[in-house]
């Protein structure tokens, strides 16, 4: 169940960085959306957005599905005992090194999304987009995802301990004499209570998580092909009237 909500959780962050990234996007060029005006300029992306979550998805899961079938294959053919040992084995080891495959690759392909929906481009060509930008800065956008991972983890408990530690003392105090009708009550309404709880700060790091790639793409591409040059003069030429480019993330390339 756990690998089940981690895939799910990597699908969905990937589709909300997607729309995330207009929104970052736009703030830099002092542009204000709503949900609805996201939708709206994410428009003609979305497909390939979703194209690209699938992809993942299926990656993600095909993996699993191989690695376990690995193991399992080396459980039966090693007998009972061995087995089990080197099954662990093989666990410990596989997870070491899908820990830092997963970590290269998610770094190397973290632009995907944003280069979809703000650059326009094709999967294919926002996978080498993506690669190219990360090349020369990779520890550097491994290591404020990570930073920004853990803070945001680190707050999501500070958020959600509470309840959990407050939750037996409440149904002692609601529930003094025991009574398994009233502790049932008692239960549901604290288990109401903490997914609640737990819903809204989780949707809030989902945000929060995605926003860090589109911010890393505008700091790269400012470092690397001068867009924040680019971005002042598009905003002055806006002021003055004259005219400008509609998308003016677009690299002269394109």
């Amino acid at each position: 169940s756990l690998i089940v909500i981690s895939v799910l959780s990597v699908a969905l962050t990937t589709l909300v960085q997607g729309i995330i990234a207009i929104e970052v996007t736009r703030g830099a060029l002092g542009e204000k959306h709503t949900l609805g005006g996201l939708w709206a300029v994410a428009k003609g992306r979305l497909l390939a957005l979703v194209g690209w979550t699938l992809l993942v998805f299926g990656a993600v899961i095909l993996v699993l599905l191989v690695l376990g079938g690995l193991v399992a294959i080396v459980f039966v053919a090693a007998g009972e005992i061995a087995g089990i040992v080197t099954a662990v084995i093989m666990v410990i080891v596989l997870s070491l090194g899908g820990t830092v495959l997963s970590l290269w690759l998610s770094t190397k392909l973290a632009f995907v999304a944003t280069a979809i929906v703000v650059e326009r481009r094709s999967i294919a060509d926002a996978v080498r987009r993506s690669w190219r930008l990360t090349t020369g800065h990779f520890w550097r956008i491994l290591g404020i995802t990570l930073l920004v991972s853990v803070i945001l983890s680190f707050a999501l408990q500070i958020v959600t301990l509470p309840v959990s530690f407050l939750a037996p003392f409440a149904s002692i105090l609601v529930n003094p004499n025991e009574s398994p009708e009233a502790s049932i009550v008692v239960t549901l309404v604290i288990t109401v209570i903490s997914l609640a709880l737990l819903a809204v700060a989780t949707a809030v790091t989902l945000v929060a998580q995605s926003a860090v790639p589109p911010l890393l793409y505008l700091d790269v591409r400012m470092r690397s092909e001068g867009l924040d040059l680019e971005l002042q003069r598009f905003v002055e030429d806006r002021a003055a009237g004259a005219p400008v480019p509609e998308n003016p993330y677009l690299p002269p390339t394109v």
